[in-house]
């Protein structure tokens, strides 16, 4: 019935003004009414009433209540109706249609204009509304369909779901495709526009405030939206249950709180959370899959129950992450702490998919989850989510992660993160090819980290510092001969120096302390004030460059945090208490140069298990290895370092056996199964004798023809035959089963 009043009311004032008007003016009235025809037929079909008749004929009653005596009317004319402008009769001729009379008047109707941009287009009254003191509301029409223009110079009222204080537009709302505010309105009211669900642009003002509770939530058709800098406040469920696809905030230099204003907008995909955005919850938007979140307030809840979230970015800034801050976030599997965050809220990964935290920074508190059900507290630092694995930032440690989640971890692999150069791997030509030397530097610690498949090698050192205005870049060339390499840099030296023998060292921030050039380096004693000039340093690990030949004395006495060190290949000598006391080395190899080992060289190295011996003849000190009651000497058999261990009851590992025969060596090795003959030393050729075999002398001299070869019995799979090797005798090989 309210339609039908509404269009008894319009055509009640239709006939007020054709009984006031001249005949002309009499049929461009009629024209109008039938201008109205759609407008009115729409309620005229809901009310099953065939003609204007009835509807005059049954409304007549509610109608004069609503609309007084003339004469004490204070309704105007353009209220019930839109005024007319007075159309001279010449603009009606003869040979026009209807609808070009209807043109004609429409073009004349009382435009109601806007002062925004958006509103250039004509828009046409229809309806009008109050809506706050100063205020009023125009229903027109235009480009886009109907668009609700406020204007005035007031606060809009608050208006509330239940249906006695819904909006003045509220039974008009399906109408409403655009909303476009006066720049003098700062204020939207609570539920203004609740359950507009054609609604699809809202044009703010310039000097737009305030955005009341729910104003526009469920506008299904609301895709985009701008909040201006301008913009303080944003009430709960603003924007909630909306079709927005685009969220757009404006720079400013405040920060605003949003809250639940975009809860359950499920049409949203990607949300980037500036910092000046703060309390932010964008729980049950279920098609959001990417975030990114510069604020540093995350609040609890903001990504709760988003169930295709796949990756959230965590900027530096953040600070906490707040309770249930990915709750049940079924495809998030992995998530970045950055270093600013320090603070995990109770439950902020429960029942969430996610497998894969790490963590760049130290976090200060953790806080147990609260099982609802009995209100107790959980020691599962990520309750009911499937976490197997924490990568922990190497400048925070592991021990330090297990001791802040005081939760049992056994069931979480823990691993360190290093973090690669700012420009990643280095690319060198591929002569660095040492097997298990391949890595990178950590930009954190710098320590080197083994990575395989990638250059350059980390046991190629570097020295002479310099800078490369060909490559654009400040490094050092590799002392090997490989290039230059970038990837160390004069910030990671700590100290260095050259020593009164003409040898370079450095030491890095790292523990790393390299020793370069070439020739004999100098002895040392601590004991007389006059140790080596990196003594005192925390060594980690030492290298000494290919050019050097002599190990000098106490060159590394009392280096008590050495763990290991590198030979150069050239090195023949290592002088008395060169290692004296370094007691967390635990392995040392020797290289095939080395022919002698002072007196106490590795004295007192409590936790040294193995030392890898050369091959061929070595000199020992009877007290080279004195105090090392772990030891294990790790040779070849038949060589001086088996024979060294025995006479000293060490343990004895072999390594493979060397032999001699008249004209050539062999050597098997155990580790790859191969055996390996060459000629001896100063024999140009050499020839394999013949042997019986393993028939014996049944059908050979076995006089001059052993009975089998040394090799007859070891289980050796390959076979590498040196040059020179010129003649094989008979039966060298036979029955070498193993042989491939």
């Amino acid at each position: 019935m309210r339609g039908i009043k509404s269009a008894a009311i319009a055509i009640m004032g239709s006939f007020i003004l054709v009984f006031s008007s001249c005949t002309l003016a009499d049929e461009i009235m009629l024209d109008q009414v039938d201008y109205q025809e759609d407008y009115q037929d729409e309620y005229l079909d809901d009310a099953e009433i065939s003609s204007i008749d009835e509807v005059m004929e049954e409304s007549a009653e509610e109608v004069f209540d609503i609309v007084p005596d003339a004469a004490d009317s204070e309704i105007e004319e353009d209220f019930l109706f839109e005024e007319m402008e007075p159309i001279s009769e010449e603009s009606v001729t003869e040979g026009e249609s209807q609808n070009d009379q209807q043109e004609d008047v429409f073009e004349d109707t009382e435009i109601i204009e806007s002062t925004t941009e958006e509103s250039a287009h004509p828009a046409y009254a229809v309806k009008t509304y109050e809506c706050g003191k100063g205020l009023e509301a125009a229903l027109n029409t235009d480009k886009d369909g109907y668009v609700l223009i406020i204007s005035g110079d007031g606060r809009m009222n608050d208006y509330h779901f239940k249906s006695a204080d819904r909006a003045p537009w509220y039974n008009d709302r399906e109408k409403i495709n655009k909303v476009i505010f006066e720049d003098t309105v700062g204020y939207v009211g609570n539920y203004a526009f609740d359950d507009c669900t054609n609604l699809k642009t809202i044009v703010f003002s310039e000097n737009m405030e305030e955005i009341g509770i729910c104003a526009f939530s469920d506008c299904s058709a609301l895709e985009e939206i701008e909040i201006s800098n301008k913009i303080y406040s944003i009430g709960s469920g603003a924007f909630a249950n909306t079709g927005l696809k685009t969220i757009n905030f404006q720079e400013r230099d405040d920060c605003i709180s949003i809250g639940d204003a975009f809860a359950n907008c499920k049409s949203l995909e990607e949300i980037t959370i500036p910092a000046y955005i703060i309390d932010a919850t964008f729980s049950g938007c279920t098609a959001l899959k990417t975030a990114e979140v510069y604020s540093f307030n995350v609040t609890g809840g903001m990504f709760k129950d988003c169930t295709n979230l796949e990756k959230v970015i965590l900027h530096d800034g953040v600070e906490e992450l707040g309770t249930y801050f990915a709750e049940g976030c079924t495809n998030l599997k992995e998530i970045t702490l950055p270093e600013t965050v320090h603070t995990l809220k109770s439950g902020a990964f429960v029942f969430s998919s996610l497998e894969t935290i790490t963590i760049l920074g130290k976090l200060t508190t953790v806080e147990p989850y609260i099982v609802s059900r009995n209100w107790e507290e959980s020691n599962e630092p990520f309750y009911s989510s499937p976490v197997n694995h924490i990568n922990v930032s190497c400048s925070v440690g592991v021990d330090y992660i297990k001791e802040i989640f005081d939760a049992d971890l056994s069931s979480i692999e823990i691993e360190t993160l290093h973090i690669g150069e700012t420009e990643g791997y280095v690319s060198l030509p591929p002569t660095c090819t040492e097997t298990g030397l391949y890595g990178y530097r950590c930009d954190v610690c710098k320590a080197d980290v083994e990575e395989p498949d990638s250059i350059p090698a980390l046991g190629h050192l570097l020295t002479n510092y310099q800078d490369d205005l060909k490559m654009g870049s400040h490094g050092a060339w590799c002392d090997r001969g490989c290039g230059f390499f970038d990837a160390v840099s004069e910030l990671e030296k700590d100290q260095s120096g050259e020593t009164d023998d003409g040898l370079n060292w450095t030491y890095y921030k790292d523990g790393r302390l390299y020793i370069g050039g070439s020739g004999r380096m100098a002895d040392y004693d601590p004991t007389a004030d006059a140790p080596a000039p990196w003594y005192g340093l925390p060594v980690t690990s030492v290298e000494v460059s290919d050019e050097i030949t002599y190990i000098g004395m106490s060159a590394f006495d009392g280096a008590e945090s050495l763990t290991a060190g590198t030979l150069g290949q050239n090195v023949e000598e290592i002088g008395s208490y060169a290692f004296n006391g370094c007691t967390a080395l635990t392995e040392i190899a020797l290289p095939e140069t080395v022919v002698k080992v002072g007196a106490n060289a590795f004295q007192n190295c409590s936790a040294l298990e193995k030392v890898y011996a050369p091959r061929g003849a070595i000199e020992f000190h009877t007290a080279s290895f004195k105090n090392c009651s772990n030891l294990t000497i790790c040779g070849y058999e038949g060589t001086t370092a088996q024979s060294y261990a025995n006479d000293n009851q060490m343990a004895f590992e072999s390594l493979g056996i060397i032999g001699t025969l008249t004209q050539v060596e062999w050597v098997y090795e155990k580790a790859t199964g191969e055996l390996s003959i060459k000629p001896k030393e100063n024999f140009t050729q050499g020839v394999l004798p013949n042997y019986a075999g393993p028939s014996g002398g049944n059908y050979h001299d076995t006089d001059t023809w052993k009975t089998n070869a040394p090799w007859q019995e070891l289980p050796f799979t390959k076979l590498i035959l040196g040059d020179g090797i010129t003649e094989i005798g008979n039966n060298a090989f036979a029955n070498c089963s193993s042989l491939e």
